[in-house]
């Protein structure tokens, strides 16, 4: 996969922006392998990476103000990994309606 992949998932991502209210993406691609979204009116996010050493299509990682942090009640005691893109932005909106309410 790589950066060329993850350069596609961001495409497809900002391409999809209105299925993903309140979640803030990076205005271009940086050329890594992984970016960050956040969400609005908190310090979390997600980091998105197409993985090397991986079959799978895309990895996330929480963060909390820009950071990888672990929240095993969110089921991130870990990164997480997803198949296709409807999955990754089931997983972003999963995770951003939980800490838009929670506001922690």
């Amino acid at each position: 996969m790589g950066t060329r992949a993850n350069l596609e998932i961001f495409n497809e991502l900002k391409s999809r922006t209105n299925m993903m209210t309140g979640v803030n993406l990076p205005s271009a691609h940086s050329g890594h392998i992984c970016f960050q979204v956040s969400f609005s009116g908190t310090n979390y996010g997600l980091s998105i990476s197409c993985p090397l050493d991986s079959d799978c299509f895309v990895e996330t990682a929480l963060l909390r103000s820009r950071r990888i942090i672990y929240d095993e009640d969110k089921g991130y005691e870990d990164i997480r990994r997803f198949d296709n893109i409807s999955e990754l932005i089931e997983e972003v909106n999963r995770v951003k309606a939980y800490y838009l309410f929670q506001k922690k």
